[in-house]
Parts: structure tokens; C-alpha cells; sequence
């Protein structure tokens, strides 16, 4: 899981792309874990077809839902909890319970990239005579696969080809 986890780590700490990607959460309900795992998929090449993003999607879904959403609902409540019916006992308890949930979340989206890269095993190697034009490809097939089974109505911005470009800046070498 070294690579994915790697590749993914190194993705995100570039400021736009971390923006991009929580923007993509709260507004076009994208799972953050799973876009990283695509593009990681596409820069090495590989195009999902769409069998294999169904069972992709879904391998991670219940999780995604049952465990990293609550504790991302559990840890945002915390903190801000301004308009919550526990203020008094959140405020309390928002300095020690926050870096908690905090660092079970971050788990919990470790445990998600295990499961992608389980998924994926023997993981895809990457080809030596990639060019970047090949990896834009995979990149945009790839997203456009998955936005494809999640149809909501996105903004322009939010359009694989947009996304795809943007990320291309900043893959990991």
C-alpha cells in the first residue's frame, strides 16, 4: 500500500489540490480517497473499465459511508458546534475530543486505501514510456468513470477534464 498511500500523501499536500478536493467533497460528493486512487491508477496508466469501477466503487462505499463519514460528521460537529443542542458539553470536551476523531478519521481513510490497494492486487506498474498525455487520458477516463455512476448535476468546474488537468500539476514523480 506504500505506493498509493505515498502517491496520494504527496498529491494532497499541494495546496491546490487539497482545496480541490474538499471542495469536491462537500460540494459534488466525491470521495476524496477514491479520486487519489484513480488518479494514482491513471499515472500509471491504467483505465478502468466500467465492471471494474462498479465493484471498485462499491468495495469501498459501506465503508466510506458507516465508518470515514461518521467520524468526519462526528469531528465537524465538534468543531462547530455553535449551533449544536450540546454546545456547553462540546465545548467542554472540543479540546481533547477533536485531535481524536480527528486521528481516527485519518485512519479510517488509511483503512479505505488498503482496501483500494487490496483491491488492485498485484498492484499496476507503472510503464517507463509513459507520457503524460497517456497518464491524462487514464486520469480523465478514470474520473469521468466514476462521476458517471455518481450523477449529480456539478458545476463546469467540477468537469473530469478540468479536474484531471489540474492534477496532472502536481503528480508525485
Amino acid at each position: 500500500m506504500n505506493s498509493l498511500w505515498s502517491f496520494s500523501l504527496t498529491l494532497y499536500r499541494a495546496e491546490e489540490v487539497k482545496q480541490l478536493c474538499l471542495e469536491l467533497q462537500e460540494e459534488a460528493e466525491i470521495d476524496v480517497c477514491l479520486l487519489l486512487s484513480l488518479v494514482w491508477l491513471g499515472a500509471k496508466g491504467t483505465s478502468l473499465d466500467r465492471p471494474t469501477m462498479i465493484s471498485l466503487y462499491y468495495s469501498v462505499a459501506r465503508w466510506q459511508s458507516l465508518v470515514t463519514g461518521r467520524l468526519r460528521d462526528y469531528r465537524l460537529a465538534c468543531h462547530g458546534s455553535e449551533d449544536s443542542p450540546l454546545k456547553s458539553i462540546i465545548s467542554r470536551l472540543k479540546p481533547r475530543l477533536y485531535p481524536i476523531l480527528k486521528a481516527l478519521e485519518l485512519n479510517a481513510e488509511k483503512a479505505t486505501f488498503w482496501r483500494i490497494n487490496h483491491f488492485f492486487q498485484p498492484a499496476p506498474r507503472a510503464n517507463s514510456q509513459l507520457t503524460i498525455e497517456r497518464q491524462a487520458v487514464a486520469i480523465e477516463h478514470n474520473l469521468a468513470s466514476y462521476f458517471a455512476l455518481h450523477p449529480i448535476d456539478r458545476p463546469p468546474r467540477y468537469k473530469p477534464e478540468k479536474i484531471s488537468r489540474i492534477l496532472l500539476n502536481y503528480l508525485p514523480e
